[in-house]
């Protein structure tokens, strides 16, 4: 199942790739802290990312805040390539652009079938905090991606006139399981 990596509290400007099974654990969603950096390289579909999971990848992770806005991303995670993520203990926040007008995602699994044909991605998500983001807070894209999304909470950063807001969103031929989730709203 990969290597374990135990991240010492801290706040790290850093975009992070992951291309391979791997376990990441943080000190605390208060303590460790993956920053958007002020410049954020798009992946190869133009999107701005701050921790993004491909290639297949396995990918454990907990206790870790991932925050913007920094360099605007677009997607706080992002899972494609049929990619998995297991994301547990952890808040991610403030993801979106300056302004906000082609949205702000914290956490993307899949892809949107206009942008790339058969990209999937699955995830179990949970108590996690999704707040401030100024699209999607959780988003599950493309046919064959799969989810199970249990008690976390999902708070967009309130009314906006950018663009619209949705806690939780599964599309496109995705697939989810939504449990015991609480303050989901768009404000």
């Amino acid at each position: 199942q990969g290597d374990t990596i135990h991240v010492q509290p801290q706040t790290y400007s850093e975009q992070i790739t992951i291309d391979k099974d791997l376990t990441l654990v943080g000190a605390g969603a208060n303590s460790t802290i993956i920053q958007s950096p002020n410049v954020l390289p798009p992946d190869n579909l133009g999107k701005r990312f701050i921790v993004q999971i491909r290639q297949g990848a396995i990918v454990n992770m907990s206790g870790f805040t991932i925050t913007g806005p920094g360099g605007s991303p677009q997607w706080g995670i992002s899972v494609k390539d049929g990619s998995t993520l297991e994301l547990s203990h952890a808040t991610v926040t403030r993801i979106r652009e300056s302004p906000g007008v082609n949205g702000g995602t914290g956490i993307m699994v899949g892809i949107p079938s206009w942008l790339a044909e058969e990209q999937v991605g699955n995830a179990v998500i949970s108590q996690v905090v999704v707040s401030e983001y100024s699209n999607h807070g959780i988003c599950f894209m493309g046919n064959g991606s799969t989810a199970d999304i249990l008690k976390n909470e999902v708070i967009g950063y309130g009314p906006t006139s950018e663009i619209g807001q949705a806690a939780i969103m599964v599309a496109d031929g995705a697939k989810a399981t939504i449990m015991q989730n609480q303050n989901v709203s768009q404000n």
